[in-house]
């Protein structure tokens, strides 16, 4: 499952969810730190803190982290946060992985869509004889933000393989970190319940194979592949390129089923619906070409990869009547809807 390091300029591009940074305000303020204090010299605002649809810089998490560090009292941030994190924070990838059949499908959606539930490192899994080693790699240098990323990895993943699963006895064999034994390392302990050793070559979960074979309770093979297409959607259109255009469309994708109209994308992207409109036509297009090419991917990927009828379709994307989502798929694509129906 090797992949390719990010090179500086995906670094520059690497848009983050603020999944992870609603946590952190959360736990810093659970340690009575002042919010305003937290996002100062940011550049997030705590309006945006509220809406999970905002996409922030790489360098603007990483900064939120070093002010959390500098006024949290209370040691073991990433600690903290990931002992208590649930894959339903996480958002559609969250839902994905607890559809996954076994742990080793839910480390391989993880390792694929990481960037949609706001990771801000990258994945790799290799397995030799009986181990198996999950490790984690900042694509970038992020100094003190270091330990506080990879601890919320691991303990988070850690955390949902028991819930998921069931296994409580759930544990890592050993785990590897790159940096110098904190002051607080008896919490890896409560943590992990395993050995932790500092000063490593590479910060990594050690587990044995067997648990990758671990079933997920209440997995759904169907939900799984259609929370992975959306995921696939999102990762092409949020990470790759994320011009106005791309960014209304993931925010049509976060609500599916009640899709915004254009004021309501433009209150979310902070803009006016004019400039919204204005920026959308020197991109060539229209926020309506934009909703009706979502609702074609969306429509043709449960026509694919579901049993759902007609009726359930036609309002999963956004239509009250069969009839006028019909006409509405003919025009799209130039074919009816059974055209993509398995065979």
């Amino acid at each position: 499952m090797a992949k390719k390091t990010p090179t500086a300029d995906e670094t520059q591009s690497w848009l983050v969810p603020l999944y992870n940074a609603v946590l952190i305000c959360d736990e810093a303020k659970r340690q009575g730190v002042d919010p305003r204090e937290l996002i100062r010299g940011t550049g997030l605002s705590l309006k945006e803190l509220q809406d999970s649809d905002t996409l922030k810089s790489y360098d603007q998490i990483v900064a939120l982290i070093d002010n959390a560090l500098r006024l949290c009292p209370q040691p073991g941030l990433g600690l903290r946060i990931g002992r208590n994190e649930s894959p339903t924070q996480w958002g559609i990838v969250g839902y994905a992985v607890m559809c996954c059949k076994s742990l080793r499908d839910m480390l391989a959606m993880l390792i694929k869509y990481h960037r949609v539930a706001a990771s801000m490192a990258e994945f790799y899994l290799r397995e030799e004889a009986d181990m198996a080693f999950l490790e984690v790699r900042p694509p970038r240098a992020i100094h003190n933000a270091l330990a506080t990323v990879v601890e919320e990895h691991f303990s988070s993943i850690v955390s949902a393989a028991r819930l998921l699963t069931g296994k409580n006895d759930l544990r890592p064999v050993e785990v590897q970190l790159t940096y110098a034994r904190p002051a607080y390392a008896r919490m890896y302990q409560e943590v992990f319940r395993c050995p932790v050793h500092f000063n490593r070559s590479q910060n990594s979960l050690a587990f044995g194979k067997k648990w990758l074979d671990a079933p997920i309770m209440h997995s759904s093979a169907l939900s799984s592949q259609m929370a992975e297409r959306l995921c696939e959607m999102q990762l092409r259109r949020q990470y790759l390129d994320h011009d106005i255009v791309h960014r209304v469309r993931y925010l049509l994708l976060q609500h599916t089923g009640t899709f915004p109209d254009a004021e309501g994308v433009a209150e979310f992207l902070h803009i006016t619906s004019r400039t919204l409109r204005n920026q959308l036509r020197d991109q060539g297009t229209s926020f309506q070409a934009i909703l009706d090419d979502v609702r074609q991917q969306l429509a043709i990927n449960y026509l694919e990869a579901s049993d759902l009828s007609l009726e359930d379709i036609s309002g999963l994307v956004g239509f009250n009547d069969v009839s006028n989502f019909r006409r509405a798929f003919v025009k799209w694509t130039g074919k009816s809807p059974s055209y993509f129906r398995p065979a």
